[in-house]
């Protein structure tokens, strides 16, 4: 199981790379908005006016009650509602073995609209010989997800991605006074604007509607160039190279080459950067400043001769251990998260004969950690250049063995076996590779008493309790027939319900039970939604609220083998329907809203900027919306039960808006509220949360600072130390 498992991420990490030469240009004009739940006081706006996560102020994260973290894992779920699309299409089909050309300019939108804009410099003037693309918003353009080993089926993927992304762009190029046309657009789309120029960057415009008359201004990108060699002076032909602006590591841009001379060249941030670089074989002892610029001089990295670690694991007995986990760091910093930067390929797991292999490794002294199922331990070793050498001796601990049938003896595939323990803790046993047909092997769990939820396709998911004695374990389960169950989800007095889930659930178990099995699922646009299969029998049939996970309705059902159906009708209290238009009154897209008093609600607005959050309580709120460094002046509102349309419109942001204020920290102590607009610090201008998370970094916590800020129509300044405050927050208009 480890070997296809590896075998499948360095076959993906190879097709990424030579896609990345076919294509590396398109993923600088392609920015898609990322799919994020409703999280503004976790984020802030980078220099890019793109959102991007941001430690700029506290160091440990604040739970997150609108969702409940729980495993099983939500598996289920519905695909996100689209138009369909009655336009013709002059494209065809590609054969089943396309391998290119990728043919450009033949986009399947039609009409006789256009777009005529302006390509301006940061100095406000205008710029010829700048290349322009557009291409229909509507487009989903995500490259295809690799799946399995079929090396041969995701190169067809990759090559229909490919050319839908070339044939449906428009490229044109700005006149002497930086004017450019389309021509033929399709007069009810929209169209997302790229403008690229090695002298003076790069900008985006999305969304533009076919007639309109955009401006896109160029930022101050320019290009990072390179030569990566050895300590011998040859050029390391394949490498990575990965930088970011001081201080903003999080925004990180990640580029993959081979180049027979080691010459590299890939969008920077005008000024300084910090650029690391990696390839096999090969160690960088730290990240470099260079510098980035239009006379910039090509940077020369030199790469030392890496160190290589290998070794086996072993159970207590002796035996190899497959499947178990090595990775760099001791137990508190762990698989992959944020310890200065992503751990990118610092975890391997072992193959069937137990061994493991880094070998790009510093030449350092490193901890290593080793992980089967529930048992760890963690080794230091000097890592010399060359090979190294460390093994591991871990507790294989209890030996789980499942026979899992049908209702008529057919042996039954188990998809998942979730374990949680008496005390309400998830066990993570290692899965070993099946044996034969309805069989599923576990090791590493430890002795005890666990309830197990077992899935698999097609079948109603069992819960059993099991006593794990030391050693092999062995249980027999059968799956029976299953019920489904259809309705609909509507609103007492026709009011319109968005974002909600269902699901059915028995009295003994836990607020969250259900996740990863069929008795869990969203409800459509329209209202439908089917659970199953489930167990026949009588259930809980529980309807949540999407935006806060608040449970809204619950009813008793019996369910029979078989299709069932009960539909619901769902008192929904309050309903904001809240408009949320842009600086020029047009329908802002995706745009986020946020209603505060005694509860805290979120809604997200759909393509025509309208953003519907029921189950809202009576009483008198604050309420905002944020876009790309944009957001609404607080509007206080009266919501009452029934329907409440309310309008909001977004300007750019001044200020930033404390969405959450940590307890004992300094912030608290000195009494900021949610709601304050902070538009100074330390004598500096706060016009964003990033902004304020920028001004913070550059003092020490010896430091005096004043922080000035507005409350309800009130200017109020407060005395503090510098480096962590203790709040989060969003981008705001004062």
């Amino acid at each position: 199981m480890s070997n296809s498992r590896m075998g499948g991420i360095n076959l993906l990490l190879l097709v990424i790379t030579l896609g990345a030469l076919l294509f590396g240009a398109w993923g600088f004009l392609h920015t898609a908005t990322p799919e994020r739940g409703n999280q503004s006081a976790r984020t802030g706006l980078d220099d890019n006016s793109q959102e991007a996560t941001s430690p700029s102020d506290s160091s440990h994260d604040k739970a997150d009650s609108r969702r409940p973290i729980v495993r099983p894992d939500t598996t289920g779920g519905t695909k996100p509602e689209t138009r369909p699309d009655t336009r013709p299409s002059n494209t065809e089909p590609l054969p089943e073995k396309f391998t290119g050309p990728f043919p450009a300019g033949e986009p399947s939108d039609h009409g006789d609209a256009r777009i005529e804009g302006k390509v301006l410099g940061a100095d406000g003037k205008g710029i010829a010989s700048v290349s322009v693309t557009a291409r229909r918003s509507d487009l989903d353009l995500s490259p295809p997800p690799f799946q399995g080993d079929d090396l041969e089926a995701y190169r067809s993927d990759i090559a229909r991605f490919l050319e839908v992304s070339a044939r449906e762009r428009r490229t044109t190029t700005t006149d002497a006074s930086g004017i450019f046309v389309f021509t033929g657009l399709d007069g009810r789309l929209a169209y997302n604007l790229h403008a690229s120029s090695d002298a003076a960057g790069s900008g985006d415009v999305e969304r533009v509607a076919a007639g309109d008359s955009p401006v896109i201004i160029l930022s101050a990108d320019s290009l990072l160039r390179g030569k990566v060699q050895n300590a011998e002076g040859q050029p390391v032909t394949a490498f990575t190279v990965r930088a970011w602006r001081q201080n903003r590591e999080w925004e990180a841009r990640t580029q993959n080459f081979n180049t027979p001379d080691g010459r590299f060249s890939m969008n920077g941030k005008q000024g300084s950067m910090s650029c690391e670089v990696t390839a096999k074989g090969y160690s960088q002892t730290e990240a470099i400043e260079v510098s980035v610029g239009p006379n910039s001089p090509e940077v020369t990295i030199t790469l030392g001769k890496a160190a290589v670690l290998a070794g086996t694991i072993k159970d207590q007995a002796g035996g190899p251990l497959a499947g178990a986990s090595v990775y760099l760091g001791g137990n508190e910093q762990g698989r992959g998260r944020w310890n200065g930067g992503w751990n990118a390929g610092t975890r391997v797991v072992s193959d069937s004969m137990g061994r493991y292999r880094f070998d790009s490794l510093q030449p350092k002294t490193q901890s290593v950690t080793a992980s089967f199922g529930e048992s760890t331990a963690t080794q230091s070793v000097e890592c010399k250049e060359g090979e190294n050498t460390l093994d591991f001796t871990l507790d294989s601990g209890s030996r789980l063995i499942f026979k899992l049938t049908g209702p008529t003896g057919q042996a039954v595939d188990a998809e998942e076996v979730w374990f949680q323990g008496k005390g309400g803790n998830w066990s993570t046993p290692t899965r070993l590779p099946a044996k034969e047909p309805g069989r599923a092997e576990y090791a590493g769990i430890k002795a005890g008493e666990y309830t197990a939820t077992i899935t698999a396709s097609g079948w109603p998911a069992l819960r059993k309790t099991l006593t794990v004695t030391d050693g092999e374990n062995k249980f027999e389960f059968q799956f029976a027939d299953g019920a489904t169950l259809t309705g609909t989800v509507s609103g007492a007095g026709g009011v319109t319900l968005k974002n909600l889930n269902v699901r059915l659930r028995k009295d003994d178990e836990d607020a969250y039970g259900g996740w990863g099995t069929g008795r869990y699922a969203q409800v459509n646009a329209d209202g439908k939604y089917k659970l199953g299969p489930a167990e026949p029998g009588q259930w809980k049939l529980e309807v949540y609220s999407g935006n806060d996970w608040k449970l809204v309705h619950s009813t008793v059902v019996t369910l029979a083998v078989g299709e069932n159906s009960q539909s619901l009708v769902v008192e929904a209290g309050g309903t904001l329907v809240v408009t949320v238009l842009d600086e020029a009154g047009k329908p802002a897209a995706r745009a986020d809203v946020q209603v505060r008093g005694d509860q805290t609600y979120n809604g997200r607005a759909d393509n025509e900027g309208k953003a519907t959050i029921n189950f809202v309580a009576a009483g008198t709120y604050q309420i905002y919306a944020s876009s790309r460094g944009q957001s609404s002046k607080p509007l206080t509102f009266n919501v009452n039960n029934g329907e409440n349309p309310i309008s909001l419109r977004l300007q750019k942001a001044n200020a930033c808006r404390l969405t959450y204020i940590y307890p004992d920290s300094q912030a608290s102590k000195l009494g900021m509220q949610v709601g304050d607009l902070v538009f100074e610090y330390n004598g500096e201008q706060i016009t964003s949360w990033g902004g304020l998370g920028a001004a913070i970094r550059k003092t020490r916590a010896t430091d005096d600072v004043t922080m000035t800020l507005e409350r309800n129509g009130q200017t109020l300044t407060f005395n503090l130390k510098g480096g962590t405050v203790g709040v989060e927050g969003a981008d705001g208009v004062r």
